[in-house]
């Protein structure tokens, strides 16, 4: 995981590259809101490895990291949202149409 914030692209996207000269086959980014689900995009252009959104408080921030192309997702929605929330986000999720193959995209702790 990145410890840089992910609306700074440039620095984000330079641990990055260290990471993946050391070995690293996967990273995961702080998405704390839209703003950093959206860098996601810019950042994706200038790395070799899958990118995992660590996404927080509101499921509308894991909508916009899937629309910026995000390969895979860390929600924990009972911890953030509740039980409501957490059916609300899943909803979401149904009408984009995901298929049995894309909901392996998802990790809902």
């Amino acid at each position: 995981m990145t410890n840089t914030p992910t609306k700074d692209i440039e620095k984000t996207v330079e641990q990055i590259l260290e990471l993946e000269k050391a070995g690293c086959e996967i990273i995961r980014v702080a998405c704390l809101d839209e703003e950093d689900a959206k860098c996601i995009k810019q950042i994706k252009e200038k790395i070799h490895i899958p990118i995992v959104a660590d996404i927080h408080f509101d499921y509308k921030i894991a909508l916009t990291a899937i629309e910026a192309g995000v390969d895979k997702l860390r929600i924990n929605p009972r911890k953030y949202w509740g039980k409501r929330k957490s059916r609300g986000c899943c909803k979401c999720m149904q009408r984009k149409e995901y298929s049995n193959k894309n909901w392996s995209k998802f990790r809902l702790n």
